[in-house]
C-alpha cells in the first residue's frame, strides 16, 4: 500500500489504535510567484539532481554551488552556525571570506548537528 492509499478515509488500519494518519499541519503558502518571474530580467529554470540523503524529507543536507558575475563563490546549503561556517570553509578552500557568499536553506530537523 502507497503512503497516499494508507492516508484514505478508508484505508485499513496499518498499526492497530492509531490512526494512519496521526498528525497534520497546515500549509501556508504566500501570494503566486508567476507575476514575479514574469517581470524579472533573468530566470533559471532546471531540473536539478543531488546526492542522496538519508534524511531528505527532514534535513535536507544539499546544495548547490556557482560563480557570480562578480567572482564570488555563492553556496546555498545549510548551516546552523552560518557564520562561523563561513570563516570556517573560506579557510578551508582559500577563499577570502569577502569573495564566498552562503545563502542558508531552510534546515527541516538538522537531527544531532
Amino acid at each position: 500500500m502507497s503512503a497516499p492509499a494508507a492516508m484514505e478515509e478508508d484505508a485499513i488500519e496499518i498499526h492497530p489504535e492509531t490512526p494512519n494518519v496521526y498528525f497534520k499541519t497546515q500549509r501556508v503558502k504566500g501570494e503566486d510567484t508567476k507575476p514575479l518571474m514574469k517581470s524579472l530580467p533573468y530566470v533559471i529554470e532546471d531540473d536539478f539532481y543531488v546526492g542522496r540523503q538519508p534524511h531528505l524529507v527532514l534535513e535536507p543536507d544539499v546544495g548547490f554551488t556557482y560563480m557570480d558575475e562578480e567572482g564570488k563563490l555563492i553556496v546555498h546549503s545549510k548551516s546552523i552556525a552560518m557564520h562561523f561556517h563561513h570563516l570556517m570553509i573560506a579557510e578551508g578552500i582559500g577563499i577570502d571570506p569577502d569573495k564566498y557568499i552562503i545563502v542558508q536553506k531552510p534546515t527541516g530537523a538538522t537531527l544531532l548537528r
